[in-house]
Formats: C-alpha cells, sequence, structure tokens
C-alpha cells in the first residue's frame, strides 16, 4: 500500500431513521457501538438541520437536501476507521455518493522536495494526456520555516493536489517530511468505489511525475505518531511559553510542593490541537476492534507511536 485515505465524504438516501442509520453505519465502520458517542451540535450544516458529531473525527448531517444524509470522515477519522473493505462494501450496497475523497502519501525523508513538485510542474509532469495545463500556485513560507505549499488544480474543477511541508507545518522548520497528496470530489466525473478499497494506484496515477509513489510504502502507524509528536510537541511548547513562569512562581509560593503548584494551574481538558489524536489514542487503540493499521503494524512501530505520544521530544521517535 503506498497510498492512505485522509479525508472521505458519503452522501446516502437511507430508509428510516437517518440518525440511527448513521449509528449502525458507524459502528461497522469503527467496530463499535457510537450511539452514545455522537452528539447534537445544536446547529445545521450546508442546507441540513442537523448535524451530529464526534469531535475531530466524523460529522452526520441530515434534515433537508431531498432526505438525504451526509457523513464526513476527517484525516483522523480515517486514521480509526476498522476496515476500509467495509467502508467500501456498504456505501456500494446503500449506494452512497462519495462526494470528496483525499488520497495521501507522506514522504517522510524528504526525497522529493517541493522544490521537485516545481520542477516537474514546469517540464510537464502535472500535464494530462489530454486537455489543457492546470494551473499551479506556489505559497512560499519565506525562510520563516513554517512550510511551503504547491497546489495543482482546483476543488473546482474536481481535483486538486496539494504537495506541503506537513512536518514543518506542524511545528518543526527542520523537518523535512513532505506530504502528496490529491482531493477529488464529485464535479465532473464519478467517484468509484475502489477509490476506498485499493487508493494507491489512483493516488500514483493521478499524474504522470506521481509514478514514483508506486514503489514507495505508505504505513499510517508511522503518519499518526509522526503527527501525535508535533502535535504534543507543540502543546508542550506553547504550555512552556504560557505556563512554565507561572509554575515556577507556584512551586516558590508553595515551598517546592510541586503537587500543590500543579493544582493550582491544572485545567482538566485537552489542548485543542491535541484532541484528535488523544481521540485515537483513548477511543481505539485500546478498543476491542482497533483499526486496521494498527492490526496490521509491527512491535517496532507500536513502540514507536507510543514513544510518540509518552515522550515526544526525544530523538529518534
Amino acid at each position: 500500500m503506498s497510498a492512505i485515505i485522509d479525508w472521505l465524504s458519503l452522501t446516502f438516501r437511507p430508509a428510516g431513521n437517518p440518525a440511527e442509520f448513521a449509528a449502525s453505519f458507524l459502528a461497522t465502520v469503527f467496530g463499535y457501538d457510537l450511539a452514545s458517542t455522537l452528539h447534537d451540535t445544536g446547529h445545521g450544516s450546508n442546507g441540513y438541520a442537523t448535524l451530529l458529531e464526534i469531535p475531530g473525527l466524523v460529522s452526520v448531517a441530515y434534515g433537508g437536501n431531498a432526505g438525504t444524509l451526509h457523513i464526513e470522515f476527517t484525516g483522523s477519522g480515517c486514521a480509526v476507521v476498522r476496515s476500509w473493505d467495509d467502508v467500501a462494501e456498504l456505501a456500494e450496497a446503500h449506494a452512497a455518493k462519495i462526494t470528496r475523497i483525499d488520497l495521501a502519501h507522506d514522504d517522510f525523508d524528504g526525497t522529493h522536495p517541493i522544490s521537485w513538485a516545481l520542477e516537474q510542474f514546469a517540464t510537464g509532469g502535472f500535464k494530462p494526456p489530454r486537455g489543457t495545463h492546470p494551473n499551479g500556485q506556489h505559497i512560499d513560507d519565506m525562510g520563516s520555516g513554517k512550510g511551503c505549499t504547491f497546489m495543482v488544480g482546483s476543488r473546482e474543477s474536481g481535483k486538486l493536489a496539494r504537495i506541503y511541508e506537513k512536518g514543518r507545518q506542524l511545528g518543526n522548520p527542520e523537518s523535512p517530511w513532505v506530504r502528496y497528496e490529491v482531493e477529488y470530489r464529485a464535479t465532473h466525473r464519478k467517484l468509484e468505489y475502489d477509490l476506498i478499497r485499493n487508493p494507491s494506484p489512483y493516488l500514483a496515477g493521478s499524474y504522470a511525475c506521481f509514478d514514483w509513489i508506486n514503489s514507495a510504502d505508505a504505513r499510517r502507524i508511522l503518519t499518526v505518531a509522526a503527527v501525535a509528536k508535533a502535535s504534543i510537541a507543540k502543546a508542550v511548547d506553547h504550555a512552556k511559553k504560557q505556563a512554565g513562569k507561572c509554575l515556577h512562581m507556584m512551586l516558590q509560593l508553595n515551598g517546592g510542593d510541586i503537587g500543590a503548584a500543579f493544582e493550582a494551574i491544572y485545567r482538566p481538558e485537552i489542548p485543542k490541537r491535541c484532541r484528535e489524536l488523544y481521540a485515537v489514542a483513548q477511543k481505539l487503540i485500546t478498543s476491542h476492534a482497533p483499526p486496521s493499521w494498527w492490526r496490521d503494524s509491527t512491535e517496532a512501530e507500536r513502540l514507536r507511536y507510543h514513544r510518540a505520544l509518552s515522550a515526544p521530544l526525544l530523538q529518534g521517535v
């Protein structure tokens, strides 16, 4: 497998109660009952009257739009799917329409940097066999270390490539990690269920210059671990800047009693930037139905994941 699914939107025409249909569908996809986990946001979305969600993982919208039901998995939601074959089978059985799917490959070592993609664009590597050359847009971070992005195509056309320095955008200005991603939308095209079952050849074949992805390996657990490491490290750095001096003061005022100092500033909430990875760790890795990438991972990869959650600042994680 050389590609992962990093976003998926499906539209159904369910028979019966839409909320019950969604809960049943998600229970199969995630491997456990989510009826009590889905909560009503109290507002609608995109023409639907009701929007339910598991924050950071999945949203369910219904009530309007000709009686349809819209289910959308975020990148983190995709990371905890138990079986993509089950998703494709259910989608096909219920004649669901794929309205958006994002396919991605993570080049952790940066063997194909942004500069390589720009060169390919200039020499025709993104030009389709028929039709005009797509438009490109390069967003340069001007040396800030926050990460550059290069985009080809457009959402309006139904096909948009994003090549971006993901490690840097997650907060590590020295990271070589580059993500190659293509977003497909059901605009001027029908998105087939095979995109869900077998995403790799579709990503590798999306542009002539992406053929190298065919021989690359995509290990979802490494992506999840890398995102966890970067997100936690960023949260810790932010906390150090915002609360480090306060913690020092409280230690001084409480005679070095770290328990008292901790109790004074402790807030029982997960930082916003870490909520999705926390949901992955708490809800699914410890469950009876872990996602496929966890079941297929090696012992070394699992250790790498746990180290990323517990000690994200260690070298070599």
